[in-house]
């Protein structure tokens, strides 16, 4: 592949740059995807007390400079429930599983996050890996939906 990317710098052929291209692209689809069917969602279910709520969400609020500065960290977000808003779900996206308990567990933002948070480990209702089964859009996420 390297002689045909330099071959194509060096004629400036556009044909071959078009297909090195292509080749570029499905490379990268296929590097996502593979990342994608890796990857993990993190689910920590709390119960905070009413006093606490916005001690915990302060908490979380600081450490999420420590969750976005990690390599291994897709996405996140925290919830509080609005039937019962004692419970919280703070739910992290990780690239796969050895990645955030092997690499963002041993790593640098580890520290400082967890210092943050261990405050309210004792109110952890639940700490797992789920792995997306299936997924979708509604209607109403699309352009002009109703």
């Amino acid at each position: 592949m390297a002689g045909i990317h330099r071959r194509a710098l060096r004629t400036r052929s556009p044909g071959v740059a078009a297909a090195l291209g292509v080749w570029v692209t499905l490379a990268l689809m296929q590097t996502l995807a593979a990342k994608e069917k890796n990857m993990v969602v993190e689910y920590i279910r709390y119960e905070i007390p009413p006093a606490q709520h916005e001690t915990f969400l302060g908490a979380y609020r600081a450490a999420a400079t420590d969750l976005s500065g990690a390599p291994e960290c897709l996405h996140y977000e925290i919830s509080q429930g609005i039937e019962e808003p004692n419970n919280f779900v703070v739910r992290i996206e990780w690239q796969s599983q050895e990645a955030h308990e092997h690499g963002f567990r041993q790593g640098a933002h580890f520290p400082p996050f967890f210092a943050k948070v261990k405050p309210f480990f004792s109110n952890i209702r639940e700490m797992k890996h789920y792995r997306v089964a299936a997924e979708g859009k509604g209607k109403g996420s699309a352009p002009g939906g109703g």
